[in-house]
């Protein structure tokens, strides 16, 4: 599965970097994930809870990290395996920054292979819906934090569990109101 995403953050591109590149920093901003030890400076082992519809899931695995500075360039290649289900993941995800006046848009590209008894969630579109709401919160942190007037104040800032049923729910909303905007349109004067 294909997953293409991008959101803004209102800070220089330097700085948005320069965070990205602190795994401590990227793992308290996304929810759910735990960084576990660093078996190099590119390779570390972690976490991944997250709850899909009924179903808790904790991914145990590792990624490894390339980044390419001159470009704001990054890829990430994870692998993972929740053992009460025996799913297995494997993700590659590209991100890219991009100066934005003074902000800086984050364009993501990730090929997510599921294999195991959750994979039929994948076809659902549930997976895609998590992405995005994974992202949205990610995003939002990530900037909190980094715009936190101290570093007990940016502490304090904490991603927000993801609510499965909120997510089931804006997944079909969208699926839904989809074709009705497509049919009657917006209509401007």
């Amino acid at each position: 599965m294909d997953i293409k995403q991008e959101f803004r953050i209102e800070l220089p591109a330097e700085k948005v970097w320069a965070a990205l590149n602190d795994v401590q920093l990227v793992a308290d901003c996304l929810p759910g994930a735990e960084l576990g030890e660093a078996v190099s400076d590119t390779q570390f082992n972690g976490s991944l809870n997250a709850k899909l519809g009924p179903v808790a899931t904790e991914f145990q695995g590792e990624v490894v990290i390339e980044r390419r500075d001159e470009e704001w360039l990054g890829i990430l290649q994870a692998k993972g395996l929740d053992r009460r289900s025996g799913t297995r993941v494997n993700a590659s995800t590209t991100y890219q920054l991009q100066e934005d006046g003074a902000g800086t848009i984050v364009a993501i590209e990730s090929k997510v292979a599921l294999s195991g008894s959750l994979a039929q969630f994948a076809r659902q579109g549930l997976i895609e819906d998590v992405a995005r709401e994974l992202t949205a919160e990610f995003s939002r942190v990530l900037e909190a934090k980094l715009s936190a007037a101290t570093e007990e104040e940016a502490d304090a800032i904490v991603a927000t569990e993801l609510k499965p049923v909120a997510i089931v729910l804006k997944g079909i909303l969208s699926r839904i109101s989809g074709p009705f905007k497509r049919l009657f349109g917006s209509k401007t004067s």
